[in-house]
């Protein structure tokens, strides 16, 4: 499994202030998927067309798998882990940025969605952040391989 070799990535490689909002979001992702995964929420009333699409406790399962993909990734220092996790964080985020976005329209509450939204786009910078670093290490490795 080649894609998934140990290799020399660390979380501090995208640097030490931006590890705490790594940690910080990837924090967000837990406590949204554990509050989902509780049978006695009352955030079913708000629910988002999107979020609408399968039941909550599945939703929270998402968000819990995206966070322990990373974690794993980070203890195992795989980077090609790290980046997936990010990656499906980001996708939820914005799945779910964009159906409240459409109950809310631009008006009241618009900020929920767009808050959401940015946490989308900033897991999604992580992951194409860590994709890059270890593309970056492949190439000093095998130069004449990549093209």
């Amino acid at each position: 499994m080649r894609w998934l070799r140990r290799g020399s990535w660390r979380a501090e490689q995208v640097g030490g202030a931006v590890l705490v909002i790594q940690l910080g979001t990837l924090f967000a992702c837990m406590t949204r998927g554990l509050d989902y995964l509780r049978r006695d929420t009352d955030a079913t009333s708000v629910l988002s067309r999107v979020q609408d699409t399968a039941p909550l406790q599945a939703w929270g399962v998402l968000f819990v798998t995206a966070v322990v993909i990373v974690v794993v990734g980070m203890a195992g220092r795989w980077g090609t882990l790290v980046g997936v996790g990010h990656f499906l964080a980001g996708l939820l985020y914005a799945g779910i940025a964009y159906g409240l976005l459409q109950e809310t329209d631009l008006g009241p509450g618009v900020r929920t969605p767009m808050g959401l939204f940015v946490t989308s786009v900033i897991h999604g910078a992580f992951g194409v952040g860590t994709f890059a670093i270890l593309r970056q290490a492949e190439e000093s490795e095998h130069p004449s391989d990549i093209r």
